[in-house]
């Protein structure tokens, strides 16, 4: 089977707790985080399945030759008496089962049971099986060798490798395990350290790591990640950090600006958040002379009242004065009406009365003939005149000295005369609080009664002459 499908984190729900803390995360996104985390345990668990056993161990067959590198083999020992290290290889030298030489910056082991070496190693190289090969040149493979001097622990790569698993180490041909060397790469050198320093040989120290692609690649994809990671926390930054300005986590350059969410709701901020530029406090300013949405939406509405206000003053001002022009058109063609009918008023007035004069006039003050009941002051008797159309002739409307004198006579039988009224009376009932002497014609009996004081006495046929004759004198005195 293939490796296992890699698990690669699409959502990240810390940042979407932190961005929007009332809302709830989102169900689709926990069931495709699931997902991808499923496919890659199930992976791990059936390429687990095929490695061990119920049990814990290996499962069987699950090793097999190929497992093993030459390396391997050569520690294993092919004629079971493991393997013994000669150094370079030398000419005409014997050599046996198991024996590991080096040559050209290569390691070889015997590949026969026992032979004795020929003068050059191409000639000898039939008796010679190659397990490590230090001196290929290939950008396949990233390889460094080295010399031992004995006490030299530290020694340069050429490749940045992140973990002691990343390679393997051969000390003349013998691979080191891994927890008797370290890595480490800092201010831009990569060093193995060993805990015991390699004998002395020459390129007798051979690291083998990972295809040079690989290497490249590989430093490259942590660089990246460190980036990514950089740029992450940055944009996490600028997204919701409060109460101090945002610092790239890249570059370390403090850019003195706030987050999203500071410039949002913050209090830190150097003039104001959004949340203050919209709803600060209606007649407090945000900065200086500026101030919020909310104050300049409250003077708005207030302009707009006023406005509106002020438009339908203006268009009640606007009939108004509409009303008060046609009023005043009225009122001018009324004041002319006025004005004519006051000359023709005049005229007439004019016409009917015609002051001061010392004899009566034949013709009006505007010469036409005299009207019925004109009038005029006649200035030499002092007294006012009044024409008689009929008769064509004017008259007094004071009396003479005569008739003044019969007016005054009968002016002075009045008061007799009203007298009389009360104290004789003609009713079908009897009068009101009468006084003795009063006298009253009863209209109902036919009677005539006069009152005694006390009551009304009816006058008779029988009564003496005397009687009816004071009755007689009474109403004489009465009527005067």
């Amino acid at each position: 089977m293939a490796q296992p499908r890699q698990y690669n984190q699409t959502n990240t729900f810390n940042d979407w707790t932190t961005t929007n803390p009332s809302d709830p995360h989102i169900g689709s996104k926990f069931d495709t985080e699931f997902t991808e985390l499923k496919q890659n345990t199930d992976d791990l668990n059936t390429n687990i399945s095929l490695l061990q056993r119920d049990d814990g161990k290996l499962k069987n067959e699950s090793v097999h030759k190929d497992s093993f590198d030459q390396d391997a083999l050569a520690l294993i020992g092919a004629s079971g008496n493991g393997f013994n290290v000669k150094g370079d290889w030398a000419a005409s030298t014997a050599y046996v089962a198991g024996d590991i030489v080096n040559n050209n910056d290569s390691t070889y082991l015997t590949a026969t049971s026992s032979f004795t070496s020929e003068a050059s190693f191409s000639a000898d190289s039939a008796n010679w099986t190659l397990i490590a090969n230090a001196a290929i040149s290939t950008t396949g493979a990233s390889v460094n060798t080295a010399s031992g001097d004995g006490s030299n622990k530290v020694f340069a790569t050429g490749y940045k490798y992140s973990d002691v698993t990343d390679i393997q180490v051969f000390i003349s041909g013998v691979l080191v395990a891994t927890n008797l060397y370290t890595i480490s790469n800092s201010g831009g050198a990569n060093n193995i350290t060993f805990t015991t320093a390699p004998a002395s040989g020459t390129n007798n120290v051979i690291i083998w790591g990972d295809a040079v692609v690989s290497q490249a690649a590989s430093a490259a994809t942590l660089g990246y990640k460190d980036t990514a990671n950089n740029h992450k926390t940055t944009a996490s930054r600028w997204a919701s950090l409060q109460n101090a300005t945002v610092v790239d986590a890249e570059t370390s350059a403090d850019s003195s600006e706030y987050s999203a969410k500071e410039y949002a709701i913050g209090t830190t901020v150097a003039v104001g958040s959004a949340k203050d530029w919209a709803v600060q406090a209606e007649d407090s300013a945000v900065t200086g002379s500026s101030y919020s949405s909310l104050h300049h939406a409250a003077k708005a509405s207030a302009s707009a009242t006023a406005s509106a206000s002020s438009a339908t003053a203006s268009a009640s001002s606007a009939t108004a004065a509409a009303s008060s022009a046609t009023s005043a058109a009225s009122s001018a063609t009324a004041a002319a009406t006025s004005e004519t009918n006051a000359a023709a008023s005049y005229d007439q007035f004019d016409d009917r009365y015609l002051g001061s004069k010392s004899s009566d006039p034949t013709q009006d003050n505007d010469g036409a003939t005299l009207l019925d009941g004109a009038l005029y002051f006649n200035t030499t008797n002092n007294v006012l005149m009044v024409y008689d159309l009929g008769n064509t002739t004017w008259r007094r409307t004071t009396p003479t000295t005569t008739d003044q004198g019969h007016i005054n006579t009968v002016s002075g039988s009045i008061a007799d005369v009203n007298r009389y009224a009360v104290e004789y009376k003609i009713a079908a009932s009897a009068p009101g609080s009468p006084s003795e002497g009063h006298m009253w014609s009863d209209t109902t009996n036919n009677l005539f009664k006069v009152y005694n004081g006390t009551s009304w006495a009816t006058v008779t046929e029988g009564q003496t002459e005397a009687e009816v004759n004071g009755t007689a004198i009474s109403m004489a005195i009465a009527l005067g």
